[in-house]
């Protein structure tokens, strides 16, 4: 009767070692994760102030000037050709699937896959 009560009582025991010992070597596993993130953390804003100061105002004049670049004493507009202004329209605007002379024929199977589905190319 006694090796009966000791037997479970034994088995549960042993059981809960084994539970205690998944935590622990769980929570070991994410305290290694955690600083890892920290790290990765302070990695990105050493980067993001590495990069800002890259972009900052006073460092790019200091780099044009040390390569001969001086500022601009005054600006123009460049005339541009009509036709040069429609190709590069032509090229950026959305047209529907009946005017595919207008888009080229490397576009065309996109135009048709797009017309079936039912929207624009």
């Amino acid at each position: 009767m006694i090796a009966a009560v000791c037997t479970p009582v034994f088995a549960l025991m042993l059981g809960a070692a084994a539970f205690q010992t998944q935590l622990a070597s769980r929570q070991v596993r994410l305290d290694a994760i955690d600083r890892e993130i920290r790290a990765a953390y302070d990695q990105y804003d050493i980067m993001r102030r590495e990069r800002a100061e890259l972009r900052s105002p006073g460092r790019l004049i200091a780099e044009a000037t040390a390569i001969g670049m001086v500022p601009a004493t005054e600006t123009q507009f460049v005339a541009l050709d009509p036709d040069v202004i429609a190709t590069v329209q032509r090229a950026g605007v959305e047209t529907d699937a009946s005017d595919s002379s207008a888009i080229g024929e490397e576009f065309q199977q996109y135009v048709d896959v797009k017309a079936q589905s039912g929207s624009a190319p």
